[in-house]
Parts: structure tokens; C-alpha cells; sequence
């Protein structure tokens, strides 16, 4: 346990072991360090902390951290938080993308999939990978919610129709291929 108290505007630490108090060395610096971590990547104010992440070390930062949180859930926070941020490059573009495709939670890739694709500039050849990173998904809702709702912004090219369609192709359900279909 490592209790922290304030006293006299400084932070008093207490490190305990086995219910036995132990000096606050750097063992105990380096327990607190790594319980520290833990809890971020957990998720606690996971938007601030991309922010802050962002601010000491641009979108690499924040995409380099995204492998080593535990979950969809917060994987998608920094990445929709990152897309709101400011414009990325295509390579931090490509990799945003190939990131949220890679969830595991259809929920979770379909929301930060379709907020990046709203909040940043997509090209052709962007949109393509976006389409492939659709088509992954199993569910056909999310695969349906997602690709009628790219629909207005899809570049007029035969690649992006090609992706487009190939995604649609992998609906099983009737109800969600039909509405897909009307939708281009």
C-alpha cells in the first residue's frame, strides 16, 4: 500500500509491505511508477491524457501509447481525441486507421472508425483502407451503420466503389445488405 497525504504543502508518502512500514526508496518509487501507469492506462481521464500525451510528443506519442493501454474502450478515447486534435499526416492517418481496425470490440472500431473518418480529411486511397478495415467487422449492424454512413463523403473513384461494395458483400443479414445497398 502506498498511502499519500498532504502536509505542509508537500506530499507525504508512506510505503507499506506485508501491513509493515518500509522506507520510501526506489523500490517504492518504482512500485508507485508502474501502479501509476497501470491506473492511466486504464482509462482514467483518458481524453486528458491524450491531450497531454499529445502536447509532449505529437500523434506518435499518442499512437505509440495506444498499444500499450488493455482495452478497445480506451484505445478508441485517444484516437477519436486524436482526430479531434488536429489534421495528421497520411503515414499517422494510416496507422490510426489500421489501429482501429485491429479492435477487437466491432462497437469500438465502428465509433472511432467513423469519428476519425468524419473529423479528418480522407483521400481515395485512405478510404479504400478504410473501407478493408469495414469489412472486418462481424457484426452487420456495425458493419451496415458504418458503410451507409460514409456514403455521402465517398470519393467518386472505381477503388473506393470496389471497397465499398466488397464490404457490403459480407452482410449476411437481408434487412442490413438491403438498407446498404439503397444507401449508395
Amino acid at each position: 500500500a502506498l498511502p499519500i497525504s498532504e502536509r505542509g504543502g508537500k506530499l507525504d508518502r508512506h510505503y507499506y509491505r506485508d501491513n509493515t512500514e518500509q522506507p520510501y526508496d526506489d523500490k517504492a518509487r518504482a512500485f508507485m511508477t508502474t501502479v501509476s501507469l497501470e491506473l492511466a492506462r486504464s482509462g482514467i481521464d483518458a481524453e486528458g491524457r491524450a491531450k497531454r500525451l499529445y502536447a509532449k510528443g505529437g500523434a506518435k506519442r499518442v499512437l505509440d501509447e495506444i498499444d500499450h493501454v488493455h482495452s478497445d474502450y480506451v484505445g478508441g478515447i485517444y484516437l477519436r481525441t486524436l482526430a479531434d486534435i488536429d489534421k495528421l499526416s497520411p503515414a499517422e492517418l494510416d496507422r490510426a486507421i489500421t489501429i482501429a481496425g485491429n479492435f477487437s470490440s466491432d462497437y469500438e472500431r465502428r465509433q472511432t472508425l467513423t469519428h476519425v473518418f468524419e473529423k479528418q480529411p480522407f483521400d481515395a486511397a485512405h478510404q479504400v483502407t478504410f473501407l478493408h478495415q469495414a469489412a472486418k467487422f462481424s457484426s452487420d449492424y456495425d458493419r451496415a451503420e458504418t458503410l451507409v454512413g460514409v456514403v455521402p463523403q465517398l470519393a467518386d473513384s472505381p477503388d473506393v466503389r470496389q471497397a465499398w461494395f466488397e464490404a457490403a458483400r459480407g452482410l449476411n443479414s437481408d434487412y442490413d445488405r438491403r438498407r446498404t445497398y439503397e444507401a449508395m
